[in-house]
């Protein structure tokens, strides 16, 4: 390891700058013939002339104020710290030739991540408005640092969240403006929390968050493909603070003309490698926390600003370890829960057993056995019902029945109308618990953080979501509560499975595109133990319809024969197959009362299962 080289050490081994240093300094004739002579202290002039006199030795450890401001001049003028104003770097200040060729000759570069790189801001935090800097990296990820996150963000059970003051919850928004002179900003919410790495100094000081995708998203920053080298030419892009509690505010004010909080980029170059940690000599300040290191040359990250002292040592997160903990992040990501109140889940219209017709086409929910009974989950406001409609949770055009054991739903019941169906474009829609059930009774988000489960829909989103746009609305909200939500492996393929309902609903009458469907797990002794509880292997699926006057019933089957035994790895392919609702009622015990006689495979004495590759596949008769 090497030892630690300072900011004005690593700008003497940058020859050209030196160069130009030299002539702008280089004598006590010229220093003293300089418009800034007055506002320097003789003994000032004398310590930049011995500094630019001895260009290989250590730095000299001035012990006075007015020795810390020489050190100032030499690097506001070496390493200055430029406006930045419409993405564009201001080099009207530059006063050294060499430094101004180089950064005109890489300005392209140089300026193309400026747009993906933003000031964090907060709302509701009791001491700050904003907290550092923070740049986009791909599928709506913004890299900080640990120390900022930690400002608005906490540990809550398995997953992170933003923490809370006097009844408020915090929120966090990412500024991609807030230049010098420009008054627009382009803010963009920070939507989550995905990531943050342990305290410690043995850990890397970063953190991932994940923005709201609202559109119009600048180009993402790229990683290099390899850390970087000493002495290679890099930048610093952030939003540099005033600390006077701990810094000098004369060599500040030399370096930042008393302007902060503003976008900066701040040319340097790397002073150190060591192994796990970079050093760099850019100008930079408490605001430049999370601030991207960028090559010169390619424009590409090479490492996470994270801790500096100012004019004596900057440090970074080399851009192996920015990739090693970016692979921890997995697809499915912690989110903060979202309380619902539950007078805004009253008088949902749920599942309609009437809905494909009165009497002989009225179509029941499925019944419970008097085991399942006893697991089933009581909801709120509905202990006067009777039967099994104690344990029915409503929501816009579907219910759901509880399995308070498992924490899963027994089923979901879902009334289609292909007639009135409604775009409703998807957001980032935040999933949910139900209020109307004890939190025990259904899982929440720590089931699906860092792993390859997804929150697979029961009710698929789209199904629901028809009538007046009001109502559509609420129904595409609705599907994003946990209680509609299956661990299902993120290798399950859907496609044909979810291609049924389609195929279902054109393939029937065409003046009456109405479906009802059933869809839920199959819960066995010998599903798969994980993280305290079990997870069901097997799901099924029951769609009726009405054909010729009559209902027309057939269930389906999305069945994985092999274990899950690790949910890191790879696990074997799921298949769909057409089944008999007998047979569906034999493995999950519920009774979907006369369906079976409306089943075209209850008549037929097929060997196995018909296997469903393709809509084409399915028999209805």
């Amino acid at each position: 390891m090497s030892s630690y080289t300072s900011p004005l050490d690593s700008l003497r081994q940058d020859h050209e700058v030196m160069e130009n240093l030299r002539d702008l300094f280089g004598s006590r004739r010229k220093v003293d013939e300089l418009e800034l002579a007055q506002e320097i202290h003789p003994l000032n002039r004398r310590a930049i002339v011995e500094f630019l006199d001895d260009p290989v030795g250590p730095t000299e450890n001035h012990s006075s104020d007015d020795a810390f401001f020489s050190e100032a001049i030499v690097l506001a003028t070496g390493r200055p710290s430029l406006f930045i104003q419409d993405n564009e770097i201001q080099l009207g200040n530059v006063q050294l030739p060499n430094l101004k060729q180089r950064l005109e000759a890489n300005r392209a570069t140089i300026e193309h991540p400026i747009p993906a790189i933003g000031r964090v801001e907060l709302m509701f935090h009791p001491d700050y408005e904003w907290v550092g800097t923070g740049w986009l990296i791909e599928d709506l990820m913004l890299v900080t640092n640990r120390h900022v996150a930690n400002i608005f963000a906490e540990r809550r059970g398995g997953a992170y969240a933003f923490r809370q003051f006097a009844g408020n919850t915090v929120s966090a928004w990412i500024d991609f403006r807030e230049e010098h002179h420009r008054a627009d900003a382009i803010e963009i919410e920070v939507e989550s929390i995905l990531y943050v790495a342990n305290t410690g100094s043995r850990n890397p000081d970063i953190a991932i968050l994940k923005l709201r995708n609202q559109g119009n998203l600048p180009p993402h920053l790229e990683l290099a493909a390899a850390d970087a080298n000493q002495r290679d030419h890099v930048g610093v892009v952030g939003y540099p603070a005033w600390d006077g509690r701990r810094n000098p505010g004369p060599a500040m004010s030399r370096i930042f003309q008393d302007i902060y909080n503003v976008k900066r980029y701040a040319p340097g170059q790397i002073a150190d490698v060591r192994s796990g940690v970079i050093t760099h000599d850019c100008s930079t300040l408490g605001g430049n926390s999370g601030s991207p290191v960028l090559d010169q040359t390619t424009g590409k990250v090479v490492g996470l600003h994270f801790a500096g002292r100012f004019m004596s040592e900057n440090y970074a997160l080399p851009v192996s370890a920015i990739k090693r903990e970016l692979r921890r992040v997995s697809t499915q990501v912690a989110v903060d829960d979202v309380p619902v109140p539950v007078e805004s889940l009253n008088n949902r219209r749920g599942y309609a057993e009437a809905f494909l017709g009165n009497r002989s086409l009225a179509v029941p929910l499925p019944a419970l056995n008097s085991d399942q009974l006893d697991h089933a989950a009581p909801v709120s406001g509905r202990e006067r019902d009777r039967g099994i409609g104690k344990y029915v949770l409503d929501y816009t055009h579907f219910s759901v029945v509880m399995n308070k054991t498992r924490r899963l739903a027994y089923y979901a019941a879902v009334n289609i109308d292909g007639t009135q169906e409604v775009a409703v474009r998807r957001t980032n829609t935040r999933w949910r618990v139900d209020p109307r059930i004890d939190r025990n009774h259904q899982h929440d988000n720590d089931l699906y953080v860092r792993n390859k489960l997804d929150r697979g829909h029961l009710v698929r989103r789209l199904d629901p979501v028809w009538g007046d746009y009001n109502e559509a609305k609420r129904a595409n909200d609705d599907t994003f509560h946990y209680t509609n939500a299956a661990p299902q492996h993120a290798r399950l393929n859907q496609r044909d499975w979810l291609a049924l309902e389609d195929y279902l609903l054109v393939n029937t009458n065409q003046d009456d595109q109405k479906l009802t469907v059933f869809t839920g797990p199959v819960f066995t002794r010998c599903d798969t133990d994980y993280r305290g509880t079990t997870l069901p292997e097997d799901f099924w699926k029951v769609a009726v319809m009405v054909q010729d006057d009559d209902l027309l019933a057939t269930g389906y089957l999305l069945s994985q024969k092999q274990f899950m035994d690790d949910l890191e790895f790879v696990i074997g392919e799921f298949r769909t197959y057409q089944t008999p609702i007998r047979t569906i009622e034999q493995l999950t015990g519920l009774s979907f009362g006369s369906l079976a006689e409306h089943d075209p495979l209850d008549a037929t004495e097929a060997f196995g299962f018909p296997t469903i590759n393709s809509p084409n596949d399915i028999i209805l008769g």
